[in-house]
């Protein structure tokens, strides 16, 4: 390791270099900065300086004066917080000069030098390593290097399918030691979706396996897959690979970088989940808009045309058309503060608001106004028959919400039915002494791949969405259930009617 000496003056005294093998590469270049990040004192080939690029002779290598200038530019806050966390960084910077890519090893080291905190940065030109021809000495250094000391795992497979190297941080990413390696653990690890993906990278390169390939015609390949760790928790990584050739361009393996996405993994879901969020909320908003804006206008509709019938012809009209235009108006009024309800006890529940509170109310008394109220609003008569089961005493109800419960189903049941057929609501109580309601109709039923859905805000059965309603109905219904920790279920047959039973306890 770096011999990490200061002496009183500040000035580094630097020893063996991080690896014996580095010792004749080239020009080596460092710099301390201070507390705040500023360059202080600057060493070229051991030659000292109080500049960082004037006192030196670079000579025709001018690649160092972009590396240096990089470095000093944008290295500032990325030094001091490293000296912040009191961490060793080795990175590397690729460069380009005029005439081919340069390669930098970058290490980082913070010093203290009394109360001072400092950090030196030893800046390296590598490139001639890259240019060897030769697969032992320096390249194998410094690829041993890069593999031992970056948190992505480096791996390296055979034609045959053997794996000839793998780098330690497999270790820190899957939790296993390299030395349990096999390929029943890789199929342990990974899901039979990610399985099918690496063997599809595997039989994407076997096609290439005739001997010979050009290496300007293939493409390193990305995939993702997940994998789980030696204590059970998952992760996704991104493996990025590329066939290998030798010199002679005969094909020898596969190299791939195997790196930890799971972060980046965990945030596109965010995001994603979060747009979809958001568009379902569009979704209801529109819907809503529809559905509330065409059950204003029709009573709306139906209010205006009998004022202007009362305004252009109030002294011609007989009492009973008067009357008539009066009690048309004050149906349509009531039409729209059923709707007014809905949303507000959907609003309500929504934010949490909609409160329970009970009070003695009459049953039978309250359901049979019930009954004389949606009559009225069908203008025929006799179509509801109500039907009580025993003798039904006052009952402890919130008479509101179970005002909404009872009217939104047998609206239901007299919209979704035939004009003139008939409608039994039953009252009674069921075998654990709850207060129990029977709603049946002989309509259109419900099918039954809509009953999982029909209690969500605004949704309309697949056989109903011709028929006029704000699809709120049903949700203003369970919501005012469940405050009552009641319980409620429905039989439908399409084509021949729908059960609807409603248990309240008492």
């Amino acid at each position: 390791m770096l011999t990490r000496n200061i002496n009183e003056a500040g000035h580094l005294i630097y020893g063996k270099p991080l690896n014996d093998e580095f010792a004749n590469i080239g020009m080596l270049y460092t710099y301390l900065t201070d507390e705040t990040g500023e360059p202080v004192t600057f060493t070229f080939n051991g030659k000292s300086a109080s500049r960082p690029l004037a006192d030196f002779d670079f000579g025709a290598d001018q690649i160092w004066l972009v590396a240096i200038e990089h470095m000093l530019e944008h290295g500032r806050q990325h030094d001091f917080e490293m000296m912040l966390e009191n961490k060793q960084h080795h990175l590397f910077m690729e460069l380009e000069d005029e005439e081919s890519d340069c390669l930098f090893s970058v290490i980082k080291v913070p010093v203290e030098a009394g109360n001072k905190r400092l950090m030196f940065t030893l800046l390296r030109n590598i490139t001639p390593l890259l240019r060897s021809n030769s697969l032992s000495g320096s390249r194998n250094a410094l690829f041993k290097m890069v593999a031992e000391n970056v948190p992505d795992v480096f791996c390296v497979i055979d034609i045959h399918g053997n794996l000839i190297f793998l780098s330690p941080s497999f270790t820190q990413l899957t939790g296993y030691k390299i030395s349990e390696f096999t390929p029943k653990l890789l199929i342990s690890i990974l899901s039979a979706d990610s399985f099918a993906r690496i063997r599809k990278v595997w039989n994407d390169f076997q096609q290439l396996n005739d001997g010979n390939y050009s290496g300007g015609d293939i493409h390193p390949e990305h995939t993702e897959i997940e994998l789980k760790r030696r204590d059970g928790s998952k992760c996704w990584v991104e493996i990025i690979s590329a066939p290998y050739a030798d010199a002679a361009g005969r094909l020898e393996g596969i190299h791939a970088i195997i790196r930890d996405v799971t972060e980046r993994k965990t945030r596109q879901e965010a995001i994603h989940s979060s747009l979809k969020h958001e568009r379902e909320l569009s979704e209801v908003k529109s819907k809503y808009i529809s559905n509330v804006s065409h059950e204003f206008r029709t009573p709306l509709s139906i209010i205006y045309s009998n004022l202007q019938l009362l305004e252009s012809h109030r002294f011609e009209l007989d009492k009973q058309t008067i009357d008539d235009a009066f009690e048309l108006s004050k149906m349509a009024v009531k039409s729209l503060l059923r709707v007014l309800d809905k949303v507000t006890i959907v609003d309500a529940a929504g934010k949490g608001k909609l409160e329970l509170k009970p009070a003695e109310v009459n049953i039978v008394e309250f359901c049979n106004s019930l009954v004389s109220e949606c009559t009225e609003m069908t203008l025929i008569d006799n179509r509801i028959r109500l039907k009580t089961n025993g003798i039904i005493p006052n009952m402890n109800v919130d008479e509101y919400l179970l005002k909404n419960i009872l009217s939104n189903l047998l609206q239901n049941a007299l919209i979704f039915s035939e004009r003139h057929s008939e409608v039994i609501f039953s009252i009674g109580f069921n075998h654990k002494g709850w207060l129990h309601f029977e709603i049946r109709d002989q309509g259109i039923g419900i099918p039954e791949t809509d009953l999982g859905y029909i209690y969500e805000p605004f949704y309309r059965a697949s056989n109903a969405r011709m028929i006029k309603g704000s699809g709120l109905g049903l949700t203003v219904v369970a919501e005012c259930i469940k405050l009552h920790k009641g319980e409620i279920s429905i039989e439908s047959t399409p084509g021949k009617g729908t059960l609807v039973l409603v248990d309240i306890p008492i």
